[in-house]
């Protein structure tokens, strides 16, 4: 009798071990990566007339680089344009891949050379809709175009981006150079932000990592009792910005030079 419950008992020992095994396989699934928007947002006001040439020899720089790497296949592009109205739906939505970098800028070029540049640019128009996806996106980065006139308001970085337009209206009007700002938004927040002249490189602050696999996911809100979430990363000045105003303007992608350049 004892010797056929121990069996029975051993039997019983293999059984659970085989479906704690089986369970620990299904929660290590790796995480699906998560798919990331772009929005390229359009200034097309009156003051933008002057700079539309730079914003398309910049934007065009951006996507045939991939936004520096930062692009992933299966990523989306939009597009909006604003004065004192929002427009959109007026480009279609594109889909990120190597391959067709070439056939994005050129659709982007066509389209940008069609617009009429009028009005004023009004910024209240753009934050509802802009909020909206902002909420809506996992990962979500916003490429504006725009003359330092431009303040922007409902972001977390509102004041810091105003001072910085401010700072740089009087070098935009002589160089002719739109002003490049990067918003990062991830799990429905605004994450970070930045702004530079296009004539300097662009930065995109980075996201918060990515969530990891199910299991370790799973230990992690056990040792700390909530799970991650992002942290806002704050705004970026490109160092290039403390240039001095002296400083002549280059192309896209040209090295800094002049009196401001570093050595």
């Amino acid at each position: 009798m004892r010797h056929s419950l121990a069996i029975h008992a051993l039997i019983v020992c293999i059984a659970c071990a085989s479906l704690r095994a089986q369970t620990n396989v299904a929660t290590a699934a790796p995480a699906r990566k998560q798919s990331g928007r772009y929005l390229l947002i359009f200034d097309i006001s009156a003051g933008m007339r002057s700079r539309a040439k730079m914003v398309e020899q910049t934007v065009s720089a951006l996507i045939t680089s991939g936004m520096q790497g930062e692009l992933r296949p299966g990523d989306s592009i939009g597009v909006w344009t604003f004065n004192n109205r929002l427009h959109t739906g007026k480009f279609p939505l594109q889909e990120w891949a190597p391959d067709r970098a070439d056939e994005i800028v050129a659709r982007l070029a066509e389209f940008l050379q069609t617009r009429k540049y009028e009005r004023k640019a009004d910024w209240a128009e753009v934050m509802p809709r802009l909020n909206h996806v902002v909420r809506s996106s996992e990962r979500l980065t916003v490429v504006l175009f725009s003359d330092a006139s431009l303040r922007i308001h409902g972001t977390p970085f509102d004041a810091e981006l105003n001072a910085m337009y401010a700072e740089h209206e009087r070098t935009m009007k002589r160089t002719r150079a739109p002003f490049v700002t990067v918003l990062r938004a991830q799990r429905g927040r605004f994450i970070g932000a930045s702004g530079t002249l296009a004539v300097w490189p662009i930065h995109f602050p980075p996201f918060t990592p990515e969530p990891e696999p199910a299991s370790q996911t799973l230990t992690n809100r056990t040792a700390t009792g909530t799970p991650s979430k992002p942290t806002a990363t704050g705004i970026t000045r490109p160092q290039q910005q403390r240039h001095r105003a002296t400083d002549p303007p280059r192309a896209p992608g040209q090295a800094p030079t002049g009196p401001g350049a570093r050595q």
